[in-house]
């Protein structure tokens, strides 16, 4: 493999080696695999992408989304990704039938027939009461779908993928604006306000608590709040913050 491949595409591409040398083992073309033995780069996992709160205030609170039935759904299905964090699958796959009123929970169909039971908060409950509404007024029945299009059909991952871009680019400068965004704010934010990792997984409907860690290497000022309310030398930080560059620059070199 030539320098300069990122570990994905070398991952790819000695697993085609490997499927090709297997095939010519069992042709009788060679007599023994040459690159058996050889380890696949582990490929480096890219830190999750969440929204700032005052961006998610925005989004909530500023953003003007269509009058009707389809602005209600768009602006439910993004507080749903929010307040849930729900893969845009998970969306896509919610009927009304898993939303129980009465104890204010919804079921979540997950990856691997993984389903989950996630309580809903006030808003999110009035929110979903208000779509069920509104589909009411415009199509005079609640359909199966809780985000549907006005055919009746599910939304698609792809339609949702494009609706939460779209109005994600009204908050945020990111690159990143697709619905695993405002699942990573759900994760990020639960995190920064004390809730332990593992229940954190549990709300994803993670497997392995390896794969929910991550969120613990996002929030740099997490880390700074947890710094100065145990470290011994955090005391001293108000007596020399006024000794510090005003600009809040950083150093550069030669200065």
């Amino acid at each position: 493999m030539r320098k300069g491949l990122a570990a994905t595409t070398a991952k790819r591409r000695l697993s085609g080696l490997q499927n090709f040398f297997r095939f010519l083992e069992r042709r009788g073309v060679v007599q023994s695999n040459p690159i058996a033995g050889v380890a696949r780069p582990a490929a480096k996992r890219r830190l999750p992408t969440s929204l700032r709160e005052e961006e998610v205030e925005r989004l909530f609170g500023e953003v003007q989304f269509p009058e009707g039935w389809e602005g209600v759904r768009d602006r439910v299905l993004l507080l749903s990704l929010y307040e849930l964090g729900l893969r845009r699958s998970e969306a896509s796959a919610l009927r009304w039938s898993d939303y129980d009123r009465a104890t204010g929970t919804v079921r979540v169909h997950g990856k691997g027939d993984r389903d989950r039971v996630l309580p809903v908060l006030r808003e999110l409950g009035l929110a979903l009461e208000a779509l069920a509404s509104a589909e009411r007024d415009t199509f005079g029945r609640v359909g199966n779908w809780v985000f549907r299009t006005t055919s009746g059909e599910a939304l698609t991952g792809a339609k949702i993928y494009e609706l939460v871009r779209g109005y994600l680019g009204l908050v945020t400068s990111s690159l990143h604006r697709g619905p695993h965004v405002l699942r990573h704010t759900f994760a990020t934010h639960l995190l920064n306000g004390g809730a332990d990792i593992v229940s954190i997984r549990d709300l994803l409907g993670h497997k392995s608590l390896q794969t929910t860690q991550i969120y613990t290497h996002t929030d740099i000022e997490m880390l700074k709040r947890a710094y100065k309310s145990a470290h011994p030398h955090a005391a001293e930080e108000g007596a020399h913050s006024k000794d510090r560059n005003p600009q809040g620059s950083s150093i550069k070199p030669n200065e």
